[in-house]
């Protein structure tokens, strides 16, 4: 209600009224969800078929705070100390999910304003809101999914989600520290935190799904498909940031953020894990068929990855 009132004096009532119209389209169908028993099925087989109880979808899933959320925090705070308090911060996780003593003790710390930020961060969601919640189907309309499928779905992923779960709170307590440590409040360091977590693990709640994927359908045809809108929006709005941003530092922020996470990627993934590296593959392909005989294959990226041995080769790689 505010924001129409404003909205009729700001420099662009129309780009105004629009913003508050989607706003409000998603209020209502966060308070009303559309999720149907057949598509919540659909998800939890997809997620059966594809992760399931594998170890290995975990460990590849902790590469996250690595790969996105060192550079995201390191922009910050400095990428050496960010380093320090992560591992740091994992490594008291670890220590405190098989340790009362330990979890009591890192609660303590500033004065027990750790234990307080934990507890905010759990209750808000920001911890265990997980992308395997998600994927699972048990993120909204809980009253279609059978008990019992529940209780057996919440097992299977469980290393998924405790993974998830390691990389958000270890996040929080990494950046709650580097905050405090740089001189902010309680209130302002919880903040930091809160906002660490969503920038690079992202919120996978009903409220954050992009409108094209809300329906059954689209839920079910695109079920992995939010953490790459996630992603390819931190990507891009990074790169507008670099040369749009508010002020220098904003701009030098943003630069930071970019070059870190792409640095990241190519150390962990190499070249075909990069940004765009599918997309101008397809594009060669589709170039390369333009011109080449009906009966003829065109793969450029098995084309790259079988010449790419003898380029090194010839190089002495």
């Amino acid at each position: 209600r505010d924001m129409k009132k404003k909205a009729v004096t700001s420099p662009d009532p129309d780009k105004a009224a629009d913003i508050i119209k989607a706003l409000d389209s998603s209020y209502q169908w966060m308070m009303n969800p559309n999720g149907a028993t057949w598509a919540n099925r659909a998800t939890s087989i997809g997620f059966l078929w594809y992760l399931g109880v594998s170890p290995a979808a975990a460990a590849v899933n902790l590469l996250q705070t690595p790969m996105v959320t060192l550079p995201v925090i390191g922009a910050k705070y400095g990428f050496a100390k960010a380093a320090g308090a992560l591992a740091k911060a994992g490594n008291d996780y670890l220590g405190y999910r098989f340790n009362k003593a330990k979890k009591a003790a890192l609660e303590q710390e500033h004065n027990g304003d750790m234990g307080k930020m934990l507890d905010e961060l759990d209750e808000s969601g920001a911890i265990d809101r997980t992308q395997t919640m998600s994927l699972m189907g048990m993120s909204e309309d809980n009253s279609t999914v059978n008990l019992t499928a529940e209780k057996w779905m919440k097992k299977i992923g469980y290393l998924f989600h405790q993974a998830e779960r390691l990389n958000r709170e270890a996040t929080a307590i990494a950046v709650y520290r580097l905050a405090r440590d740089k001189g902010d409040s309680h209130t302002q360091a919880v903040t930091a935190a809160y906002d660490a977590i969503f920038e690079s693990h992202f919120d996978y709640g009903s409220g954050n799904r992009a409108e094209l994927m809300r329906s059954n359908a689209a839920k079910v045809l695109l079920l992995f498909k939010q953490y790459s809108q996630n992603m390819t929006y931190l990507l891009w709005r990074n790169a507008y940031q670099m040369f749009k941003g508010a002020d220098a530092a904003t701009r030098a922020e943003a630069r930071k953020k970019l070059m870190g996470i792409t640095g990241m990627t190519f150390a962990m993934s190499g070249m075909m894990g990069m940004p765009m590296a599918s997309t101008a593959f397809w594009i060669a392909d589709l170039i390369a068929g333009m011109f080449a005989d009906d009966d003829e294959a065109c793969d450029s990226e098995l084309a790259f990855r079988t010449s790419l041995p003898d380029f090194l080769r010839e190089r002495g790689g």
